[in-house]
């Protein structure tokens, strides 16, 4: 992917918000997914400060979760 759109990828990601009407675990899930990919956008941009804080903060935040495909996708991107 070129730079420009990992830049502007990164920059959709940061306006998404969890609505605060959302409390099903599926939803909540989906949510602590983008975490995921933003640290994927910060490690492919070289910042592993935050490549390791958003992977952290996602993994801590689906651990409690139900074993949806999103939970494995974060965990796989923690282990990675």
């Amino acid at each position: 992917m070129h730079n420009c759109h990992i830049k502007e990828a990164l920059e959709w990601l940061k306006k998404h918000e969890l609505q605060e009407f959302l409390h099903h675990p599926y939803d909540l899930s989906l949510h602590y997914e983008k975490a995921a990919y933003m640290a994927l956008i910060y490690q492919e941009l070289g910042d592993k400060e935050l490549t390791v804080k958003h992977t952290t903060n996602a993994k801590d935040l689906i651990e409690p979760m139900p074993n949806f495909p999103h939970k494995a996708f974060v965990l796989k991107v923690y282990k990675k």
